[in-house]
């Protein structure tokens, strides 16, 4: 099995309408015009689609962060820009939120949320079927909403109570005679060093997931969030792999998988070369 991932291209837009000046939309928005703006080249996006297709994979992997701030002209601009994967039946096609595709509350942003989940996977499934097994190839990707509005000075995530419960239930039976799994989730179990992250960044309630990855029962974490990737392995054999920011880094995570002799190879693709 061939995997390519890449996560966090955040398409970028100003306010569509007067609420957003009086949530967390106005600050993301700024620091979207006068940062990330500048950093983020949206090129890549389309460089990136061309590599992918060369690559040949059998599935690709979106970790997150289709926008800056929920907005739903940014979930229409990465809709359209990546309409030529999605539409593309060579390969499967999987997206899971990040925090910043579930910035507020407001009606409009979480309908535009909803209905680019559905969209980009396909129809396979709502984003409130997650947390779901999704059986592939005798790979089991084990998909994990952690997005939730947060306060205004914090990036985190969430497991809530249902997906813990389901997660729980999930990793409670032994190793034996299992398919090989690879959680599909926003926020990094742990960072570059095997550490937790920040407070602020981290993604709360989530040690059902760092028990899993040190335990084995997850052979393979693929995330986003923290715009620079990286990939680290467990002594236990596992691993984790951050695809980073495709708009920043420019580089995609290609995996190759030989599931019946449990091998993993992994390396990282600059789409401009």
């Amino acid at each position: 099995m061939r995997i390519v991932h890449f996560s966090d291209i955040h398409a970028g837009g100003w306010l569509q309408d007067f609420s957003g000046y009086f949530d967390k939309r106005l600050l993301g928005a700024f620091n979207y015009l006068l940062r990330r703006k500048y950093h983020h080249d949206w090129n890549l996006v389309a460089t990136a689609i061309s590599k992918i297709k060369l690559l040949a994979p059998d599935i690709v992997i979106c970790t997150g962060d289709f926008t800056s701030i929920s907005e739903p002209i940014e979930f229409l601009r990465a809709k359209d820009a990546l309409a030529p994967l999605v539409e593309d039946t060579n390969f499967d096609f999987l997206y899971v939120p990040g925090n910043h595709d579930y910035y507020v509350k407001r009606p409009s942003c979480v309908a535009a949320l909803y209905e680019t989940f559905n969209t980009v996977n396909r129809g396979k499934f709502d984003l409130d079927d997650l947390p779901i097994s999704y059986e592939f190839k005798d790979v089991s990707f084990v998909l994990v909403n952690e997005a939730a509005p947060v306060n205004l000075f914090k990036s985190t995530g969430i497991i809530d109570t249902k997906s813990h419960a389901w997660l729980t239930s999930l990793f409670r039976d032994s190793n034996v005679n299992r398919k090989m799994v690879i959680l599909v989730a926003h926020f990094p179990i742990f960072d570059k060093k095997g550490e937790l992250l920040s407070f602020r960044r981290r993604c709360e309630n989530n040690k059902i997931l760092q028990l899993a990855l040190r335990e084995k029962k997850i052979d393979i974490s693929l995330c986003g969030h923290i715009h620079s990737h990286f990939s680290r392995w467990e002594e236990n054999g596992s691993a984790e792999f951050c695809a980073g920011s495709l708009t920043y880094t420019g580089y995609l995570n290609l995996i190759d998988i030989d599931v019946s002799q449990n091998l993993i190879s992994q390396e990282w693709i600059n789409v401009q070369t």
